[in-house]
């Protein structure tokens, strides 16, 4: 089985990505075990963790019970479909070196240069502090430092370096 694993500090497009993504799959079915929650493309074997189905601004694993790390991983130890998400809630050094064991799996981090994150963030209207900002920024790169080898750093840009990244990953999972 294979996973996807995004993450990125905050307004560096994990969302935009994933919600592509989401409108990519083939009749998503809702799923739920425990507190996991997400969609379903039955043609891909493919479980998209999260919530993408609402116009909200924050979508994904942010709209997850904070304590749903416990409940990720018997889902993933009780599943035979291939899995991706993103997101602060799921995107941890446990859950990945747990997904290491079980998976073939991709971690992806999404970066941005500090002007974009500053532009996107002005344009959502973040409410984000400092402090909190600067933790994810700190998270992300133990992430990177524990995971070097498995680490692919993307930039998106335009809506078409979306756009492909999207298309390659599920390209990527709907290998047989």
């Amino acid at each position: 089985m294979r996973c996807v694993a995004i993450g990125g500090e905050p307004a560096t497009g994990k969302t935009t990505l994933v919600s592509e993504i989401y409108r990519n799959l083939n009749k998503p079915r809702s799923l739920k075990y425990g507190l996991v929650r997400g969609h379903v493309d039955q043609e891909r074997n493919l479980a998209l963790l999260g919530i993408y189905n609402t116009g909200d601004l924050f979508l994904g694993t942010d709209k997850l019970a904070m304590n749903v790390n416990p409940h990720f991983h018997k889902y993933i130890g009780q599943q035979n479909r291939n899995i991706l998400f993103e997101g602060d809630r799921l995107f941890t050094k446990a859950n990945i070196e747990a997904l290491n064991t079980l998976y073939e799996t991709r971690i992806i981090i999404l970066n941005a240069s500090q002007q974009t994150l500053d532009d996107r963030h002005i344009a959502r209207g973040d409410s984000q502090s400092e402090k909190f900002l600067a933790g994810r920024k700190t998270k992300i790169a133990n992430i990177k430092a524990a995971f070097s080898d498995q680490i692919e750093d993307c930039e998106l840009l335009t809506e078409a370096d979306t756009s492909y990244l999207c298309k390659d990953l599920l390209q990527w999972l709907s290998y047989k």
